[in-house]
């Protein structure tokens, strides 16, 4: 590649070129963001993580947004890892972050765990039942946990026989 009329080794650390950031370094997975610059891709693990310690997939935190409501456009890694048949990783990964207190608030968590149970994939939806006792561990969060998934049945109660059995165990 021709950068400035020198030809660059796609192996040539970056460091060593000044390339600027309108164009994407040469040998790099990269995508262009809103700002018109290039940046590294992030998998969809790493999104899900900063959903769940952040409460956005998106690369950025802003202190006033606390008590906003989620929705489903901001769980798209989500999704796409339950279709990608990998939302057993998506639980663990959910009950890891609980757990481990990794998180300053529990809501994204439990939105998270949430959109886990209304999936149609049924070992995702067994999972994040079976680790909903880790998660919840006060009524507090159960009742918040209950709302977002009456929130996401739409028109329909949201107790199904799944749901009716993990809050009764609880």
């Amino acid at each position: 590649m021709e950068v400035d009329g020198m030809d660059i080794d796609p192996y040539m650390h970056p460091q060593d070129v000044t390339i600027p950031q309108s164009e994407p370094l040469p040998g790099y997975s990269q995508s262009q963001n809103v700002a018109g610059g290039y940046v590294f891709e992030v998998s969809d693990i790493d999104k899900l993580n900063r959903f769940l310690c952040l409460g956005t997939e998106l690369g950025y935190y802003r202190a006033n947004s606390q008590h906003r409501k989620f929705s489903r456009t901001e769980v798209q890694a989500i999704d796409r890892l339950i279709q990608q048949r990998r939302g057993r990783d998506v639980v663990k990964c959910i009950k890891d972050v609980s757990i481990l207190n990794r998180a300053c608030k529990q809501n994204p968590t439990l939105y998270a765990l949430a959109v886990c149970a209304r999936s149609n994939d049924p070992s995702t939806k067994h999972a994040a039942y079976s680790v909903l006792n880790d998660v919840c561990r006060i009524p507090t969060q159960l009742f918040q946990f209950i709302k977002y998934c009456e929130e996401m049945s739409g028109q329909e109660t949201g107790w199904g026989r799944a749901h009716r059995i993990a809050i009764s165990q609880w």
